[in-house]
């Protein structure tokens, strides 16, 4: 049995948290720090969790977030998951692009309550393998 496991990790619980436990169960909330990702690195090296899927808040605490995805880029392990950026704004879209390149970035446009969080959801779960 495949062991999937999504990591959100933020400074704090807000609507993207929200919305993607609604969506996965299995999700697991942490604080974005070099420890965080050293746990989740560990794990899957011994087999704990077959695959993963990082999704990143960079809303708060931009300087901190900057130094988590250099650490993931630097780290072989963890470089080849799927990542998600959320919170990005339309300002901020392309400095965090040029700073982790193969994050998927989500931007909402418009007004909270028109975004498809659903779909965002089935392209996480596309990513994860199914779950």
């Amino acid at each position: 049995m495949m062991n999937n496991m999504i990591f959100y990790l933020a400074w704090e619980e807000e609507h993207w948290l929200d919305e993607l436990l609604d969506y996965f169960p299995q999700l697991i909330a942490m604080v974005p720090t070099v420890s965080t990702l050293e746990r989740i690195e560990t794990e899957l090296q011994e087999g704990q969790i077959d695959r993963t899927v990082l999704v990143i808040n960079v809303e708060n605490q931009p300087d901190t977030i900057e130094i988590i995805l250099q650490a993931i880029a630097s780290s072989t392990q963890l470089q080849s998951i799927p990542i998600y950026l959320v919170g990005v704004t339309e300002e901020n879209q392309e400095k965090w692009q040029s700073i982790c390149p193969q994050a998927k970035m989500i931007v909402i446009k418009g007004f909270l309550v028109e975004f498809n969080f659903e779909q965002v959801c089935r392209q996480i779960e596309s990513d994860l393998g199914g779950i």
